[in-house]
């Protein structure tokens, strides 16, 4: 991608690739530790044609998005398939692999981008990536869980729905607690994206472990406006109005919701 130096290195996330109708890879999508989202064309039959997509600016390679501070990604991102045409780029931020990573308390967030190319068209134009931070529609969680609640601990998510008309998108700061940032892969699962944070707890020692608690999201790839319960906040087995309809994240242990 041409970022980065010796003395301010820089390094690519997992990668996830794109495949198209007939299940040849048509481009790829990674992260890197200073918030760009990148995108590879691998639409061409030629390899050497292969290349960062979006053309440059001046010498620069051009990322598809950006964060508005620097948030590292690590994590290989997910996508769906957009009905407009193109795929929505599912990502979060944060790392976990650094001497001194467990301290740092800056705020991380989960992200859906448009790409509004057509999966295997060529991705050459700057102007089709996103650079407006105002087309990316902030969404807000609850810091507190939910009340009145059974069968586990539950957050909600106020939407803020995202009209495609004008907006290329949506951020979701991670704000239950200190810390908190995503470095396992988003999966899609039943037209929900399913996102796993962590809030790590400092270690004691060198050598020892930090601890972790992990939360999972379950939402919603275009943030549409909610209008069904996620998650069965009253543990009937069933999934109705008597849930809480806002409820988008529950906190996780190794037998699943706490």
């Amino acid at each position: 991608t041409g970022v980065g130096s010796v003395g301010t290195p820089n390094g690519l996330g997992g990668v996830r690739v794109v495949r198209n109708t007939n299940k040849q890879i048509v481009a790829a999508y990674a992260g890197d530790l200073v918030g760009n989202m990148w995108k590879f064309d691998l639409s061409s039959a030629t390899p050497s044609d292969w290349q960062v997509a979006f053309g440059t600016t001046g010498s620069a390679r051009n990322p598809l998005y950006t964060t508005a501070a620097v948030e590292p990604i690590t994590a290989a991102p997910t996508f769906a398939l957009h009905p407009k045409g193109g795929v929505m780029v599912l990502f979060g931020t944060g790392q976990l692999h650094a001497t001194g990573d467990d301290t740092v308390v800056a705020t991380r967030a989960l992200y859906g981008i448009w790409d509004t190319v057509t999966v295997g068209g060529t991705s050459t134009t700057a102007s089709a990536r996103v650079t407006d931070a105002g087309t990316v529609v902030p969404q807000a969680l609850t810091t507190s869980a939910l009340t009145g609640t059974t069968g586990g601990t539950f957050y909600g998510l106020t939407v803020t729905p995202v009209d495609y008309a004008t907006k290329r998108g949506w951020r979701l700061p991670l704000s239950i607690g200190s810390g908190q940032r995503l470095v396992d892969d988003p999966e899609m699962a039943s037209g929900l994206v399913f996102m796993q944070s962590i809030t790590p707890s400092v270690a004691l020692a060198s050598c020892t472990s930090s601890n972790v608690a992990r939360y999972g999201f379950l939402l919603d790839p275009f943030m549409k406006a909610i209008e069904q319960p996620i998650f069965d906040t009253n543990a009937d087995t069933l999934f109705t109005s008597l849930d809480g309809l806002t409820a988008s994240a529950v906190l996780l242990t190794g037998n699943g919701p706490a």
